[in-house]
């Protein structure tokens, strides 16, 4: 047990986002490894930081997270951020979620995220 995080339990999140805008795969390591309840919401504020810069290989990190509500959460968020940035890419990770559930949070994530402009782009793709 780390005794600095101890006595601020309350620094994870921030140190967690902050960091993982500059060295975002280090930060997220960091984060999951906090002892007690204090990893999953630094974990969880560390992948979405990574998304707003990196939503590609946030959206398929947090794709690759064991099912839970953690992962359900990321999985909308990231993919919000990722087709703000790559419609094409946010239309192959969403072809690439195979639990329903996932699919479904996935396109209410990115319809939702579109821009107007790729809206009527995206409900073609998605056959909406």
């Amino acid at each position: 047990d780390d005794p600095e995080a101890e006595a601020c339990p309350q620094l994870g999140e921030p140190v967690a986002k902050k960091w993982a805008l500059e060295d975002p795969v280090a930060a997220v390591e960091w984060a999951r490894e906090l002892p007690g309840d204090r990893a999953g919401g630094a974990h969880s504020a560390a992948v979405i930081a990574w998304s707003i810069n990196h939503a590609k290989d946030a959206s398929n990190y947090a794709m690759a997270l064991p099912a839970g509500k953690e992962r359900e959460n990321l999985l909308y968020v990231t993919g919000a951020n990722l087709i703000r940035v790559d419609i094409d890419g946010a239309l192959a990770w969403l072809g690439n979620l195979t639990d329903e559930a996932d699919r479904q949070s996935g396109k209410i994530a990115i319809s939702v995220a579109a821009s107007s402009q790729d809206r009527e782009r995206l409900m073609q793709a998605l056959g909406e």
